[in-house]
């Protein structure tokens, strides 16, 4: 008897597998919104909520009182991500955990390359305006410099990223700070684009970062992503987790003579605090040398 998969468990299964294979996306702020009715060039409100400075007391007078204001920020979706399969009857009668590595797997990755692309977007703008400098023999005393700017920023030591590209990769692989923690069999290292942490950054790889590297934390950049809502006539799901969105639909198609699965979202990037980011552009012939020679 053929096992039966829902709509809602598999919608389920590949927000979880979106969530694993994004990189830049799950360390920048999100915010997802299921059953959307809108699509590419509508504009969203993505909303981050602020710090509220405290007050020193004054004896014997009343106190001041705050208001909470929540920032609220305009993101244009820019991207419709898709990705169709047709599944032959043996796919239809996988379980849900062979239905997940066999056919959602592959899906989600296609989607979650999208929302990669979209955040390094605002990143890549970010290091074509830089003016400080990167080099890919001494690259620690660069971000040496970009942690002590972002600490006169007031910027809190927790959550800080630092985003290369390939160019940087092996500059950075070669560092005997990320060697030792690896050796030392660190779970935390070179896992989902991580290669470990430097100087309080967590260093994260992506194809996509061009000509250099970024540091923010996750407030710098907003990731909107809504998922549509399910179409009427198939069997489909729209649904939300931890700040990710898709919908997906499964459909026979009859003059193909073949089952279909649908997953899809709508997907949109914005810099929400631009002081929350610095980005570093590589030195003109600042590569080629023995990354080794850097210290912390």
């Amino acid at each position: 008897m053929a096992h039966t998969i829902t709509t809602d468990e598999i919608v389920a299964a590949a927000l979880g597998l979106l969530e694993a294979k994004s990189v830049l996306g799950s360390r920048v702020w999100r915010d997802a919104e299921s059953s959307f009715i809108g699509g590419v060039g509508d504009e969203v409100t993505v909303t981050l909520p602020t710090v509220v400075e405290a007050k020193l007391k004054d004896d014997g007078k009343n106190i001041d009182y705050s208001d909470l204001n929540e920032q609220t920020f305009k993101v244009k979706l820019t991207d419709h991500a898709y990705n169709a399969i047709k599944l032959n009857e043996r796919q239809m009668n996988f379980d849900i955990r062979n239905f997940g590595a066999q056919v959602l797997t592959p899906q989600a990755s296609g989607v979650a390359k999208h929302c990669e692309k979209a955040v390094t977007g605002i990143l890549n703008k970010a290091i074509e305006g830089a003016t400080e400098e990167i080099t890919k023999d001494a690259p620690l005393a660069a971000l040496a410099k970009v942690s002590a700017e972002m600490t006169a920023r007031e910027i809190d030591e927790d959550g800080r990223v630092l985003a290369i590209g390939p160019d940087l990769k092996e500059a950075f692989l070669a560092l005997p700070e990320l060697q030792n923690a690896a050796f030392a069999g660190d779970a935390n290292v070179i896992q989902n684009g991580s290669l470990g942490r430097v100087l309080g950054f967590e260093v994260v790889v992506s194809p996509f970062v061009k000509g250099g590297a970024v540091a923010f934390t996750r407030e710098a950049v907003a990731l909107a992503v809504r998922a549509p809502a399910a179409p009427e006539g198939a069997s489909g799901a729209s649904n939300t987790h931890n700040g990710f969105a898709l919908t997906t639909v499964r459909q026979y198609v009859v003059d193909q003579l073949s089952h279909v699965n649908v997953v899809q979202t709508f997907v949109g990037a914005t810099a929400l605090d631009t002081n929350r980011m610095v980005p570093l552009k590589i030195a003109t012939g600042g590569g080629g040398g023995d990354t080794r020679k850097s210290k912390a």
